[in-house]
């Protein structure tokens, strides 16, 4: 599949029309942050967006294979598998 990038996030990415956001997208409208709570990952935008054909007003829990769309972007997620483990990360 064809792909502009990569990102790997720890604990929670920005990202977004500020320059001060981990990664600097400027056509979009607003930001997108991913963040974990609770062991699980979630995103939250000001703008509606769409996860797994889900319409989404503010905040989702979002899986290791989500697809995440917004009026200016388009993103999927894929797993990382540690060597040795059955352990995900994002």
């Amino acid at each position: 599949p064809w792909s502009d990038g990569v990102i790997l996030a720890a604990k929670s990415i920005i990202l977004g029309p500020n320059r001060n956001n981990h990664i600097f997208c400027p056509r979009w409208r607003s930001d997108l942050i991913f963040f974990q709570r609770g062991g699980r990952w979630f995103c939250r935008r000001r703008q509606p967006f769409v996860v797994d054909g889900q319409q989404v007003e503010n905040e989702s829990e979002i899986r290791f294979d989500s697809h995440i769309t917004g009026e200016d972007f388009s993103l999927t997620l894929e797993p990382i598998f540690k060597q040795g483990t059955d352990v995900h990360e994002t």
